[in-house]
């Protein structure tokens, strides 16, 4: 399952990054690599950017980026 396809307020753990080495650095430094928890926030749909936060950090990814993402659904 791919980052874009989490609903708003569903976690989910990374499994696997892939895409440039610029996403990967800027996932990086913000805290989320692989095995992280990821929360989605209400993202607008119109400004094609999604609100994830992960250990207390709130990080916007643009909508392209997160299909470079991969995840694994958490139960709630």
């Amino acid at each position: 399952m791919k980052l874009k396809d989490l609903k708003t307020g569903e976690q989910a753990k990374v499994t696997a990054i892939s895409g440039s080495a610029q996403i990967k650095k800027k996932l990086l430094v913000n805290g989320i690599s692989i095995g992280a928890i990821v929360k989605k926030h209400y993202s607008p749909a119109l400004f094609k950017i999604i609100y994830l936060s992960s250990k207390g950090k709130m990080l916007g990814i643009r909508m392209a980026d997160t299909a470079h993402i991969e995840i694994q659904k958490l139960e709630q």
